[in-house]
């Protein structure tokens, strides 16, 4: 009698293992491509302050997301933009990166890497290698200067891609049946 239900739990094993097999497969294919290049998306939020009297907005806290092969790693694009000084919203058309052994994400109306004074500008820099915080510096239209604040908080963090959400939500069919008649055929015995 033991051998039969052994015999009845390995084939109820290599059952679920056939349906497992698949999806293991597509998720192990999708996220370790050998040889192709893989990007992923960042989110870098932060709180600034301590800008000093004078200062149109203090604190100023904002976030942005930035594709690059890892959070140490250069920027490639910038996606998204999220701040507003001193009643100016940032767009991304406004707003550009560049890379070197400081990441600066800033505004592009001079160049991401100068500002000047009486003109909408920003800049936000932290050390690449090891995701240091810097420094956040504005100006405002209309302020014959700039404004220089220690970063508060500071944190990089990963984006969820989509894609895998989606495949992990779609193995959700297969699998749930499969675990719910193996949960049947245990109460019966």
């Amino acid at each position: 009698m033991k051998s039969v239900y052994a015999t009845a739990r390995l084939l109820n094993l290599k059952r679920s293992i056939g349906l497992a097999a698949p999806l293991f497969f597509l998720v192990v294919a999708g996220i370790c491509m050998p040889g192709t290049a893989r990007a992923d998306i960042f989110n870098v939020s932060f709180t600034a302050a301590g800008f000093g009297a004078g200062a149109p907005q203090d604190p100023v806290s904002g976030s942005f997301e930035f594709t690059a092969a890892s959070a140490t790693s250069a920027i490639t694009a910038l996606d998204s933009v999220n701040l507003t000084i001193a009643g100016h919203v940032y767009t991304l058309g406004e707003v550009g990166f560049s890379n070197g052994s400081h990441t600066l994400i800033g505004g592009t109306l001079n160049t991401p890497n100068a500002i000047s004074s009486n003109t909408t500008d920003f800049w936000i820099r932290w050390t690449t290698a090891s995701d240091a915080p810097l420094d956040f510096i504005y100006s405002t239209a209309g302020v014959n200067d700039f404004f220089s604040g220690s970063l508060r908080t500071f944190s990089i963090t990963a984006v969820p891609e989509p894609a895998s959400l989606a495949l992990l939500l779609g193995a959700g069919p297969f699998l749930v049946p499969a675990l719910l008649r193996r949960r049947k055929r245990t109460k019966v015995n």
